[in-house]
């Protein structure tokens, strides 16, 4: 389920609290119609109070949906938090917890789950914020905790991204980095990506209007790094953000919003590499109307196959009273022809969808307590419960399921396992003698071995109404967390109800797997128009063109196959690779005749390699409109990089010396244009050189050389000089000298009889005053150099600094502190060799290192002689150990300015 802002719905209340919180950001893999074990559900207890008190591991029946306690499971935790979601490896759980993160370890032989030492854990506190969404990424090394504080409009919140690295070893979680995000807006929602890519962050912004904006931004999750890259800028949706909701696949993201007027928008979510695409937008009706004023939809849910959306909203005819549940189909946006479901009847919305079955699990309030599961109706969106799941399970004990992930006794599935999504198809109305739009089924290979198919057949009744094209045989083994997507249309002879069973053959258990198609045919309206399309489903592009190149046009026939004139509107590419294709003609356009055609003529320019594809939507005046058509190529790369022979990726050497890899490029056929390279991961103390630019021509080999240079601990350190004496000798020494000199020059005046009485006179108490100085310096006019040297021998020295470390070889960078024990003491010192001095630069704080140098350094302080000089030595070398080096490569063609992306070169470097 995702993360909605705690809103108050008519006629729709939450049975616990906590169970709304707890759900937040935790979203199971994708329903799977495939037979596998029991897996676990995890479940907080609570106590009388309702408050939270600890934790049980239960067994879910993945057929009927019944749920079993595991013995001995029952734990208490020290802090009164509980797990929200897991990492992919399935080793362990976390939750959110105040302003930090929870780290729980799972037995999954037992199914035991126990609070790590060191839990909880926080990057960041004293924000004021609480934690709103936990996303574990997908590669099982990082975890992220969205915190959000104040969400009282018009007041904007704020928002902070915690990053933890994943310690698998200890276990325990290590703070990465802290982010504060710059949104500008109230918080109203968010939702994170059940593949681990990333989260949406849905917040009211206010533009100028009269009312908020609502906007939509994204963040995802780098694996290689763990830092999490923010949009910049968001996506506008439209006034007054109300909800936000992602399906349990992750393929569509659900918004509600408006202010007069209720609107949900979807967008399509790629489940490899987080792209969007938009779906459409439905509006729902004015909010204020004369049977009360309601806000809608401020509720919005993915059923657990994510192939329906039920909306909380007032169906056309609605008179008043608890707004119910409309349910769309989040491809087609059409409203399925379902009964409104009442809010008192949907409860089990309020649930966590199982990830391998048709089945909510829903915590009851007091006093019914226990656990309630329901059964969705996956065509028509209704839930039930049989009788094996009538009655609430552990009804005694207050407890709500948190997340069935795990499969008992293994960490995931290990069998080869297919699940389907959806388990049924349902079209809606179709006129005989048209198409409907193609429907789609995702096959995913959900255990640790992969699934290999034979084949796809359509039995039953009327199977010749339907028909299928797929991805899935044309590459027959499904590796784990692979899909493939199978395409099926209507096109009815008949009138009447349709049913037939589409048969997926493969090597997974519980082969083969049906999935259960259901239509119904009308009659043509007399004189309508009909549109056919040729192919009528799915075109392909034929042979593997390289990326960057284009294609020859591959024409799409069109025809009026009903009985009055067709009015063309628009031909549109969309869908997750639509800039790979281009509508190079089309006369298909204003009116077309009876039985008359046209053609769309469509060109494919791949810039990626592997397989691309869009969807091709007529839109017109039949009945069938739109009609839509999947266009899919297979590209090769623009260019391929590998070793020649004799050559390898892995290089070997002594620090000091240079790595050298020999590469060589081919480029693709028809491929001609400039390769650029970058390098990462060189270690420290290395550099690495790759060519800045590379030309190739069209099925020309180029070698090129990826040179890594290391760093060797014997370089060369500046020379120290030859260091000073000891101690500067202090100007006052020489003062006692020079009196005792002046004082001898007055008693050789006075000596001479010759001088008047009154110069004697002058003389003699200048020689007094001055006998005095010498007195109280320590020297008599009687002279002597001994009481002089006596004195300077008085004179402190500064304590010899110390220089910390104090020296060696290292391998990474060193911070330099120098200290001295003489307080006041003025630090003086050198990098370059030279003798510190007085004009040396003084230090004041720790500086940084990475190469070789040899620092020295002496001390001054008042009334103090000067210390001696010290120096300490230090060199660098590049450490011992084994490297991935990643050799990143771009290609841009001639003549052209885009920018091509191809697979990265994997190299490694041993440094001994």
């Amino acid at each position: 389920m995702s993360s909605h802002s705690l809103r108050s719905v008519p006629g729709f209340t939450i049975p616990l609290l906590l169970s709304a919180l707890l759900f937040a950001g935790l979203h199971a893999a994708p329903r799977a119609a495939a037979q596998t074990t029991q897996p676990y559900l995890f479940a907080a207890t609570n106590n009388s109070s309702g408050e939270l008190s600890g934790f049980v591991t239960v067994l879910r029946d993945s057929t009927t949906g019944a749920l079993t306690l595991v013995p001995n499971t029952s734990v208490s935790f020290k802090d009164p938090c509980s797990p929200t979601t897991i990492d992919p490896t399935g080793n362990f759980l976390f939750g959110m917890c105040g302003e930090g993160v929870t780290m729980y370890a799972l037995n999954a032989t037992t199914g035991v789950v126990s609070e790590t030492p060191s839990s909880p854990y926080t990057a960041s506190a004293s924000t004021g914020q609480n934690g709103v969404l936990l996303a574990a990424e997908s590669t099982g090394q990082y975890v992220y905790l969205l915190k959000v504080g104040n969400v009282d409009p018009p007041n904007p919140s704020t928002f902070t991204l915690d990053t933890f690295q994943i310690d698998a070893s200890t276990p325990a979680l290590v703070p990465a980095n802290s982010q504060t995000l710059s949104f500008s807006g109230t918080w109203v929602g968010s939702a994170a990506d059940p593949a681990r890519h990333g989260m949406f962050i849905f917040v009211n912004q206010s533009q100028g209007g009269s009312s908020p904006e609502g906007v939509l931004y994204s963040i995802s999750f780098d694996p290689s790094t763990g830092l999490a890259d923010v949009s910049a800028t968001g996506i506008n949706i439209g006034s007054n953000a109300l909800s936000i909701a992602i399906s349990p696949d992750g393929g569509y993201l659900a918004l509600g919003w408006g202010d007069t007027v209720g609107n949900f928008t979807v967008y399509q979510v790629s489940t490899t590499d987080f792209s969007m695409a938009a779906v459409g937008s439905v509006a729902l009706g004015a909010q204020d109307t004369n049977y009360g004023t309601y806000t809608f939809p401020a509720s919005i849910y993915f059923s657990p196959g994510g192939n329906l959306l039920y909306v909380q909203a007032p169906p056309p005819d609605f008179a008043g009273g608890g707004l119910p549940f409309l349910v769309y189909n989040p491809q087609s946006l059409a409203l399925v022809p379902t009964t409104p479901i009442p809010a008192s009847s949907a409860i089990f919305l309020n649930g966590i969808a199982d990830p391998q079955a048709p089945f909510t699990y829903v915590g009851n309030s007091p006093p019914t307590n226990g656990i309630s599961v329901y059964q969705v109706d996956l065509s028509t969106g209704l839930a039930s419960q049989p009788a094996p799941i009538s009655s609430p399970f552990f009804q005694p004990t207050s407890i709500s399921p948190l997340f069935a992930t795990v499969e008992q006794s293994g960490q995931g599935i290990q069998a080869p396992t297919l699940g389907t999504s959806p388990a049924a198809l349902t079209f809606a109305s179709t006129t005989t003698g048209a198409s409907s739009s193609p429907q789609n089924i995702v096959l995913k290979s959900l255990g640790a071995q992969s699934v290999t198919l034979s084949s796809i057949e359509i039995s039953g009744a009327n199977a010749t109404d339907f028909s299928e094209t797929d991805n899935c045989l044309s590459s027959p083994v499904l590796p784990t967390n692979h899909s493939c997507t199978i395409g099926v249309t209507y096109s009815p002879s008949a009138v009447g109800s349709s049913q037939a069973i589409l048969f997926v053959a493969d090597s997974a258990a519980g082969s083969p797997q049906g999935i259960s198609l259901f239509g119904t045919a009308v009659a043509p309206a007399p004189g309508a128009p009909a549109a056919t399309l040729s192919p009528a489903s799915a075109l392909t592009f034929p042979g593997t063109p390289t990326q960057g190149t284009s294609t020859s046009p591959q024409n799409i026939s069109v025809t009026n196959s009903g009985s009055a004139s067709l009015q063309i509107l628009s031909a549109v590419l969309s869908g997750f690779n639509a800039s790979d294709f281009s509508i190079s003609s089309d006369t298909c356009s204003g009116s077309l005749a009876v039985n008359a055609s046209c053609n769309i003529a469509v060109v494919f320019s791949p810039t990626a390699s592997g397989i691309r594809s869009t969807t091709l939507t007529l839109t017109d005046n039949a009945a069938n409109s739109p009609q839509s058509l999947s266009i899919s190529g297979t590209a090769a790369p623009a260019a391929t990089v590998a070793t020649p022979t004799g050559s390898a990726t892995t290089a070997s050497v002594t620090a000091g010396q240079t790595a050298q890899f020999n590469l060589q490029v081919t480029p693709g056929a028809g491929f001609s244009g400039t390769l650029a390279f970058t390098c990462s991961g060189a270690p420290f103390g290395a550099t690495c050189s790759v060519p800045a630019t590379l030309p190739v021509t069209n099925g020309s080999t180029v070698s090129f050389t990826v040179s890594i240079s290391t760093l060797a601990a014997s370089q060369l350190v500046p020379t120290p000089a030859v260091p000073p004496s000891s101690a500067r000798r202090s100007p006052t020494l020489y003062i006692p000298w020079v009196l005792g000199g002046l004082c001898a020059l007055l008693l050789a005046i006075l000596s001479r009889r010759q001088l008047p009485s009154f110069a004697r006179a002058l003389s003699a108490a200048t020689a007094t005053v001055l006998s005095l100085l010498l007195v109280f310096s320590g020297i008599g006019c009687s002279g002597g150099g001994s009481s002089a040297a006596q004195s300077a021998s008085t004179v402190p020295t500064v304590a010899t600094p110390s220089i910390q470390p104090s020296g060696g070889t290292f391998t990474a960078s060193q911070s330099i502190s120098i200290t001295d024990g003489t307080a006041g003491a003025t630090i003086y010192y050198t990098t370059d060799g030279s003798t510190p001095s007085t004009s040396s630069p003084v230090y004041s704080a720790p500086f940084s290192l990475t190469s070789a140098t040899n620092v020295q350094a002496m001390a001054t302080a008042n009334g103090y002689n000067n210390s001696s000089s010290t120096s300490a030595s230090f060199k660098f070398r590049t450490p011992a150990a084994t490297y991935p080096i990643t050799i990143n490569v771009t290609a841009t063609a001639s003549n052209s300015t885009k920018l091509l992306q191809l697979n990265p070169i994997a190299l490694t470097l041993i440094v001994n």
